[in-house]
């Protein structure tokens, strides 16, 4: 799904480490890796955080429940 891409784009693009991404968050970074690398969904009740950290529409995070983006 593309949220993987998405989030994995976002971070190599910013330069951000793993850990400062899941730290803003508050997960652990083995669980933003997780995301990134398409293994989970992000959980619908962490992306506002995930759209206000990265600027990504909730269409890129969750393209399979918001639909795709334009």
């Amino acid at each position: 799904m593309d949220y993987k891409t998405e989030l994995a784009r976002h971070r190599a693009t910013t330069g951000k480490t793993l850990e400062a991404m899941a730290s803003a968050i508050g997960v652990d970074k083995s669980t933003w890796l997780r995301w990134e690398n398409g293994e989970y969904p992000v959980p619908i009740k962490r992306v506002p955080a995930i759209q206000k950290l990265t600027g990504l529409s909730r269409k890129k995070i969750r393209p399979d429940v918001y639909g795709a983006a334009s």
